[in-house]
């Protein structure tokens, strides 16, 4: 069967937690709101948008531009997670093409591909738009047209990331266990040579 290997990329492939932080600490100055605490992060990131909704309000939509103009002036303390590239190569060498689905805004993720080095090893990278996002089937439809696959391999740390692997009938793997129990998931890794590990077994 043709495999067909999804990533998710925030934090899953890369760290981007301390761009985002001191993204966060900046939106607390300009709109004079409690600043975020480091292990709160996960809650207020990615697809949490009660907490915009509840801390902004009318002006959540200016909100989050400003957030996402402040933390692509981060970029520089973005950084690859350990066996990242170990990973992407040794999918890349059994020629299984790789793509990127990521819930992070298209004008910021093309630019991090680039300057962490990873770009080279995908065949595809999406991020979000206005209209669409994980886990929306519409999301994934626009980039799997391009391929000819007969199974898909989704792995990422979010809820999102598993939601859209169901969506998909996707082999899903779950890395750095960032995801409750209750959702449902085919393995759950500690680290991504833990998920090399399981790719070895079953590609």
């Amino acid at each position: 069967m043709k495999p067909l290997v999804i990533w998710d990329w925030n934090n899953t492939l890369v760290d981007t937690m301390e761009a985002s932080f001191l993204a966060m600490q900046d939106i607390a100055k300009q709109y004079d709101v409690p600043p975020v605490a480091k292990e709160d992060m996960m809650t207020v990131i990615g697809t949490h948008r009660t907490y915009w909704q509840a801390t902004f309000r009318d002006k959540e939509e200016e909100a989050v531009h400003y957030y996402l103009k402040q933390y692509g002036t981060y970029r520089d303390t973005i950084c690859v997670i350990e066996g990242a590239e170990d990973v992407l190569t040794f999918v890349q060498s059994k020629n299984i093409p790789q793509i990127i689905l990521s819930n992070e805004d298209e004008t910021l993720l093309f630019p991090e591909t680039e300057c962490t080095g990873l770009k080279h090893y995908f065949n595809y990278i999406q991020g979000s738009t206005d209209e669409h996002a994980k886990p929306e089937l519409a999301f994934a439809q626009k980039a799997l047209q391009y391929f000819d696959y007969e199974r898909l391999i989704l792995i990422g740390d979010g809820i999102s990331d598993m939601q859209m692997a169901d969506v998909l009938g996707a082999t899903s793997i779950c890395v750095f266990n960032n995801v409750p129990k209750t959702i449902k998931t085919h393995f759950r890794c500690e680290s991504l040579q833990d998920v090399k590990r399981i790719l070895e077994k079953i590609l």
